[in-house]
């Protein structure tokens, strides 16, 4: 039996979501799935039509990618991402680039932070961040923390 060939049209957008955070385990798979799902009801709620969706592991959540054909607006696209919960941060750089017209050639997915700006002064003297210091002993921000937890007693 011959593999079935999807056909991919010339021109396609692809729609990327980064989303830092999923439940640990066969439930955070579960979540995905249903968020996949719902994600690709909004796409064609606008009216486009989808060429895959799929979704990755990251090193701190998962990646989700729908492409649909045809090219979109590049305004559209970032709304289309913020829609679908791409990461607040990543939409904010995004719309900086937009407005300088630098995208969506740089609507980049990272695997990795390679720089953060360090803490300030008033970071520093927090007691969110001498927690965080405190239970993950990590010397730096924890601006891309997977997972926190704090205890009511240590309020």
């Amino acid at each position: 039996m011959a593999r079935k060939v999807r056909e991919v049209p010339e021109v396609s957008t692809a729609i990327k979501i980064d989303v830092d955070w999923l439940p640990p385990g066969k439930e955070g798979l579960d979540w995905a799935d249903e968020r996949l799902e719902l994600m690709k009801e909004i796409v064609k709620r606008y009216g486009y039509k989808i060429v895959s969706a799929t979704y990755t592991l990251s090193a701190r959540g998962i990646h989700f990618i729908i492409v649909v054909e045809g090219r979109l607006d590049p305004k559209e696209l970032l709304k289309l991402q913020w829609l679908l919960g791409d990461d607040a941060t990543r939409c904010e750089i995004n719309f900086r680039r937009l407005q300088r017209g630098r995208f969506p050639e740089r609507n980049i997915l990272f695997e990795k932070v390679l720089w953060r700006r360090p803490p300030t002064e008033k970071c520093l003297k927090c007691k969110l961040w001498r927690l965080y210091q405190k239970h993950i002993k990590a010397r730096e921000p924890p601006g891309w923390v997977a997972i926190f937890e704090v205890r009511d007693e240590e309020l």
